[in-house]
């Protein structure tokens, strides 16, 4: 189930050198964040000499220099024609690739388990972040959710963790006698109304619903 249609938003504030576009080649992932931390805050960034797949048809776009602000692409164009901000923190892209960011549509982060409201141990879901964005993924779709996941959403869109964005489901939702323990429990048709406006307030962007939920509900 899809929750925009309840009424479920929400604004992202993301840094701008990995919100516009994914980066495949090791050499701009390992340069990319540590040139930002020495940029001014919202400052443009430009990926000079770098090769850049654009997607649209089947090229390859040679020595390009790609400039993004405030988290969107301005320009992409031959590197001995661009115009590079004054302001902007130039990144060496020669030798690597530059593609649209990927998505990963069904992904279960570490932590998938945790209801009661306690974040715990976050270093894998840490590392699986951090594993993205070093392949290129700059969104997943997480397939069962919880409280440690919106708030791990919240921090990647503030800025305040590296990984990609994260659109998460709801824990799973299955019948009184449920496939996994730690699945919500649900039995009766007449809790529905309240369960999905709580799924709502919190934040989440789907209901995932499992295997032994009963037709009536």
């Amino acid at each position: 189930m899809d929750l925009e249609s309840h009424g479920c938003h929400r604004t992202f504030h993301r840094p701008v050198w990995y919100a516009a576009i994914g980066v495949l080649a090791a050499t701009l992932l390992t340069t990319a964040p540590s040139a930002l931390a020495r940029a001014p805050a919202h400052a443009p960034i430009a990926f000079v000499g770098v090769d850049v797949l654009p997607m649209d048809t089947d090229r390859v776009l040679r020595d390009q220099t790609v400039v993004v602000d405030n988290g969107r692409i301005v320009s992409v164009e031959a590197r001995e024609r661009s115009r590079v901000p004054a302001n902007a923190r130039q990144i060496d892209g020669r030798g690597a690739t530059l593609l649209p960011g990927l998505a990963d549509m069904h992904a279960h982060l570490a932590g998938y388990a945790s209801t009661d409201g306690k974040l715990g141990d976050d270093s894998v879901a840490r590392a699986q972040m951090l594993s993205y964005l070093a392949t290129g993924v700059t969104l997943v779709r997480n397939m069962a959710g919880s409280v440690a996941h919106l708030e791990y959403a919240r921090r990647v869109d503030y800025g305040e963790l590296l990984g990609p964005r994260i659109f998460t489901a709801t824990n799973l939702v299955d019948g009184p006698n449920p496939v996994w323990g730690w699945s919500i429990k649900l039995g009766e048709g007449a809790k529905v109304d309240d369960l999905v406006a709580g799924f709502v307030r919190d934040g989440y962007r789907q209901i995932k619903v499992y295997n032994e939920l009963p037709r009536q509900v």
